[in-house]
């Protein structure tokens, strides 16, 4: 997982103060031991995990569209991603 921001670095106590984005709490403070610097993997050597950019989405014209405003959570949930997102435009109580 990563790459991740490092916000403050504690020498004294081994410690580092990450920013995690999409978490309920935007940093967490944690040992050394448990990090590990991040390495791209390339794509050559990891054929199943290149990433490929998707096609444009055909949409039918007449159908509604909706802007995101932003994303406020994620999560995973039995290997499948989950968002609660924000729209533009719409007030909190329609966040979905």
């Amino acid at each position: 997982m990563g790459p991740y921001k490092i916000f403050r670095c504690m020498p004294e106590t081994d410690n580092y103060t990450v920013e995690i984005p999409f978490a309920l709490s935007s940093f967490i403070t944690v040992h050394t031991s448990l990090l590990a610097p991040w390495l791209e993997n390339p794509d050559d050597k990891f054929l199943s995990k290149t990433h490929i950019n998707p096609g444009p989405v055909n949409a039918d014209a007449s159908a509604p569209r909706y802007e995101v405003e932003h994303i406020i959570k994620h999560r995973t949930r039995k290997d499948k991603q989950q968002f609660l997102i924000k729209w533009l435009g719409y007030g909190h109580k329609h966040n979905s």
